[in-house]
């Protein structure tokens, strides 16, 4: 089945969208950092008067010693 064109074309068509949304993520995640830092705000209220927290999320990645001796 999968190897049918048009499902073929469909998967690479949600692969390209997966991709797209995790962009565009990364980049509003950036944006609101930047916000964030240079307002100091950690809020923001939306049209509707919904409240949204900005809030940070860090990760832990195993230090390459080829770089950073």
């Amino acid at each position: 089945l999968s190897k049918q064109p048009a499902v073929a074309a469909l998967k690479q068509k949600l692969d390209d969208l997966k991709f797209d949304v995790n962009e565009q993520s990364k980049t509003l995640s950036d944006l609101l950092q930047d916000f964030k830092e240079q307002t100091g705000a950690t809020q923001i209220e939306a049209r509707n008067g919904k409240i949204y927290e900005i809030i940070s999320i860090s990760k832990l990645v195993v230090k390459n010693s080829k770089y950073n001796p």
